[in-house]
């Protein structure tokens, strides 16, 4: 299955026209086409940084609300200078999911699987990733949690935001193990679970974090 990629505005290096992944079989063709609408949301979110960017370096609502809110683990593992805050840290960010975008769209990283749970292991609370730290040569593979795709309750925002979770820690984000507020790589996925909107005093991190792993 293929998602398209925009002709996003601003990155110099050539752009594929789609990405694509090898889904499992045993994915219903619901489950497949709500994948579908996640990988794309991640993809729009980042589309929408560039473009925002171009327009008088605006920043991108998901650009905001990470920056209100991420701390610590500002750095992918792959990048050595300390990162001064979580302004600069988007930019890089979303700069290695650029290359992760053309490693995986032009052939250079191993195929994208979207995994089944293995039989006889505990299935992810939703999505998750092996962690991996070269952007340039690994794929977005994924395993996913099959009734989590079919969950009703659970809009597309914040399935999104655990497929977002999912690919920062393959493009070399960390947080420590269970800790999720405060990290970069928690409240970037936890920012779009929300749509970019501020946290909420009545609304406990625990609501999104249960569905990063």
């Amino acid at each position: 299955m293929t998602i398209g990629v925009p002709s996003t505005p601003g990155i110099e290096e050539p752009l594929p026209t789609s990405l694509t992944f090898f889904i499992d079989s045993r994915f219903t063709t619901a489950q497949r086409n709500r994948f579908t609408r996640l990988a794309s949301g991640v993809v729009l979110q980042w589309n929408q940084y560039y473009e925002d960017r171009e327009l008088g370096n605006r920043r991108s609502p998901l650009k905001i609300c990470t920056v209100k809110y991420a701390k610590f683990n500002l750095n992918p593992v792959w990048f050595e200078d300390k990162i001064a805050n979580a302004n600069v840290a988007f930019d890089i960010s979303m700069d290695g999911l650029t290359r992760m975008i053309i490693a995986n769209g032009f052939g250079r990283a191993s195929r994208a699987l979207i995994m089944y749970p293995a039989k006889g292991t505990t299935p992810p609370k939703a999505i998750k990733s092996a962690n991996a730290s070269n952007p340039d040569k690994n794929s977005l593979s994924v395993t996913i949690n099959p009734k989590t795709l079919s969950r009703s309750d659970l809009t597309d925002a914040i399935l999104t935001g655990s497929l977002l979770h999912a690919w920062l820690h393959r493009l070399g984000y960390r947080h420590a193990t269970g800790k999720y507020t405060n990290y970069y790589i928690g409240e970037c996925a936890m920012c779009v679970m929300r749509s970019n909107s501020n946290k909420q005093p009545s609304v406990p991190d625990s609501r999104y974090t249960a569905l990063l792993d």
